[in-house]
């Protein structure tokens, strides 16, 4: 079995790359919760939204297009003045007044860019290359007439296209939300983009050293044979652990297109029947869409989990065509459980205003930090053991949580799993405990690992009752004490 080096890498539990063998834990896919309203836009069509946050200028930004394309009973005039708007945020809660990125104005300054007059398809990101100049330092793709052009800025808030560079000389069906970025593990920036595969909307990867010369054209593949339909990719880098890539499709499910009884399940049937009347196509009424989570190691094979990572749920405003769409990107933010409770990470998911068809708006969605996926462990209990690596570091930090009555217990083996003296499971100190940099400790050594460090091991975990989310070896640094209690005290007998 090949030898793991995970260096000081925080590494995830959202596939089984560590895993040997898992008995009856489970890789177990979370979703994240709804939380308050962040924006009420100035559109019945809300797709493509984009969230950032600029290191250099300390603040976040929000990005949607306004504009009225899909017919509702209220509103049942199309309105073709797409704008690309913008707003910021100094804590990712609380946004200020939007302003226009692109318009009509920009639409009329350079004609070819635009398909059907529309910036609306603009995906900006931060470009991290080492040789990005500072005036280019936020780029984005938008849908050109031919195929895809780039746009640079400054500052993020008014961008221009690089007129040097041409249109992306790649097959691509254009009408999503084309993510880009810079890799450093290849040192090369991807593009995501949608492509049609065997009929069915699907994702193909490029990669390219400047967005002239485009190498490596590979549709995705992935761990699993299902058929889904998949609109958007939103894959990026996750920020806490790079190498890995993740992505939050949004997955499109159309009923076969016939309007049947089953509409009568559906919320919004008025404005489904107008969006039909007026674009003469099924598909309209009759679609509903969710979000996926799908993760990879090298940019090509993911592993795509079937359940949606966000659902519709019971909301009568989450069940149209483009709803539960989650904007590109995530940003850590303060804690909705209060100032002693660590970041967690926001998502941005477009629902529309069940009492006033036509007006959409931003649902902000939190998950635990590294919360996307968990090795659990049952109430029955259930052992793993992880393959062999060696890594980097002097300690063991775990995002862990367990309930009051579940545990997690470590023992540490060699290569061939025989329990190293010091490190078997019975002088580990067990863990009961809910939080996102655990230190485990064992009886001798405390949580000091060094005397480990470069050599070959595995762990083998046993729980009940627990989620063990991600993994990183750090530096040591000295245990806290634990106080003494001055007086001895026999364990009371609870007498009921």
């Amino acid at each position: 079995m090949k030898i793991l080096d995970l260096a000081d890498r925080r590494e995830l539990f959202v596939d089984n790359f560590l895993i040997d063998t898992m008995g009856d834990a489970d890789l177990r896919l979370h979703s994240p919760q709804r939380q308050e309203i962040s924006l009420v836009l100035d559109t019945n069509s809300a797709i493509y939204e984009r969230v950032l946050y600029d290191d250099v200028n300390k603040r976040f930004l929000l990005y949607y297009h306004s504009g009225n394309m899909a017919p509702t009973v209220k509103n049942p005039e199309r309105n073709s003045n797409f704008r690309m708007m913008v707003t910021t945020s100094t804590d990712g809660i609380h946004w200020g007044e939007a302003q226009v990125v692109m318009d009509q104005t920009d639409v009329a300054a350079e004609p070819d860019i635009y398909i059907q007059g529309s910036p609306a398809h603009m995906v900006p990101f931060l470009d991290t290359n080492p040789a990005c100049l500072p005036e280019e330092r936020f780029k984005a793709v938008i849908v050109a007439r031919e195929s895809l052009r780039l746009l640079v800025s400054p500052d993020g808030l008014k961008y221009t296209l690089r007129k040097d560079i041409p249109a992306f000389n790649i097959e691509s069906r254009r009408d999503s939300q084309n993510m880009a970025f810079f890799d450093h593990n290849l040192g090369f920036y991807r593009i995501y983009h949608r492509v049609r595969h065997f009929g069915e909307r699907a994702i193909r990867v490029h990669i390219t050293p400047d967005f002239i010369d485009f190498r490596n054209s590979t549709d995705l593949v992935y761990n699993d044979t299902d058929s889904m339909a998949f609109y958007t990719n939103q894959i990026e880098p996750y920020f806490r652990a790079p190498h890995l890539l993740m992505g939050f499709p949004m997955r499109y499910e159309d009923r076969g297109q016939v309007w049947d009884r089953r509409m009568n399940y559906l919320p919004a049937l008025e404005t489904r029947l107008a969006r039909i009347a007026t674009d003469k196509y099924t598909r309209l009424g009759t679609v509903s869409t969710d979000t996926v989570f799908m993760c990879s190691r090298d940019g090509w094979h993911f592993t795509r989990y079937p359940e949606a990572f966000l659902r519709p749920g019971p909301s009568r405003a989450t069940w149209m065509y483009g709803d539960n769409f989650v904007a590109a990107g995530m940003v850590p933010t303060a804690s909705t459980q209060g100032e002693t409770s660590p970041d967690e990470l926001s998502f941005y998911a477009v629902e529309r205003d069940p009492e006033n068809e036509g007006t959409e708006y931003l649902r902000r969605c939190t998950l635990r930090m590294d919360g996307f996926v968990s090795l659990h462990f049952p109430g029955k209990g259930a052992q793993v053991l992880t393959k062999p690596f060696t890594f980097k570091g002097g300690a063991l930090s775990l995002n862990v949580s367990t309930s009051a009555w579940g545990a997690l217990s470590i023992e540490i083996t060699d290569q061939d799993g025989i329990p190293l003296p010091g490190f078997r499971e019975e002088d580990f100190y067990e863990i009961k405990a809910d939080a996102l940099d655990l230190r485990p400790e064992w009886k001798n050594t405390l949580s000091n690992l060094r005397a480990l460090e470069g050599k070959t091991i595995r762990l083998r975990l046993t729980g009940r009752d627990a989620d063990l989310y991600a993994m990183q070896f750090v530096p040591w640094e000295k245990e806290r004490e634990i106080p003494v209690i001055p007086t001895k005290y026999e364990p009371e007998m609870i007498m009921w």
